[in-house]
C-alpha cells in the first residue's frame, strides 16, 4: 500500500519542478503522439483510397489539431494555477494558524492548536507533516512547563 503513495508523491514533486514551458511541450508531444497513432490505426484498419484530399478537409484537419494543441496549453495552465492557489491557500492558513500558536492568550493559543490540526487534516505529504511538526514542537517542552495554558508532565 505504501509503494503507489511513494509513486504518487514522487510523481508529484516532478510535475511541481517542471517549468511551465516544459510541461506545455510535453502536453503538445504527448497530444501529438495520441493523434498520430489514432491515425495511424484509422489509416490501417479503414484502408486508403488513391484519391487526394480536398483543401477544405485538409483546413478542418489543421484547425481541429490546432484546437487540440490550444486545450492540451490551456489545460496545463490551468492545473498550474489552480496548484499555485492550493499552495498560496496553505501558507495562509498555516500561517494564521502559527500566529495564534504564538500568542499570549491561553483560548487564542488553544484555538491555534485546532487550527492547526484543521490545516492539517485538510493537508497531503509534506505539508500535514509540516503542521504535525509545529503542534509537535510546541507540547515538547520541559517537564512542567505550561506552554498551552496547562501543565504538560512527560515520563
Amino acid at each position: 500500500m505504501r509503494r503507489p503513495r511513494a509513486l504518487a508523491r514522487r510523481t508529484r514533486a516532478a510535475v511541481a519542478r517542471t517549468p511551465l514551458l516544459i510541461a506545455v511541450i510535453l502536453a503538445v508531444l504527448g497530444g501529438l503522439v495520441i493523434a498520430t497513432a489514432a491515425g495511424l490505426i484509422a489509416w490501417v484498419v479503414l484502408g486508403t483510397n488513391r484519391e487526394p484530399a480536398a483543401p477544405l478537409d485538409i483546413t478542418k484537419l489543421a484547425l481541429v489539431v490546432a484546437g487540440g494543441v490550444g486545450g492540451a496549453v490551456a489545460l496545463v495552465v490551468a492545473y498550474r494555477r489552480q496548484r499555485d492557489l492550493e499552495s498560496a491557500r496553505f501558507i495562509e492558513r498555516f500561517g494564521a494558524a502559527a500566529t495564534q500558536l504564538g500568542s499570549p492568550h491561553t483560548a487564542v493559543r488553544i484555538a491555534g492548536v485546532y487550527a492547526m490540526a484543521v490545516v492539517a487534516d485538510e493537508s497531503a505529504g509534506d505539508r500535514r507533516q509540516q503542521c504535525i511538526d509545529v503542534l509537535c514542537g510546541l507540547i515538547g517542552g520541559k517537564r512542567g512547563a505550561t506552554r498551552l495554558g496547562f501543565v504538560i508532565f512527560s515520563s
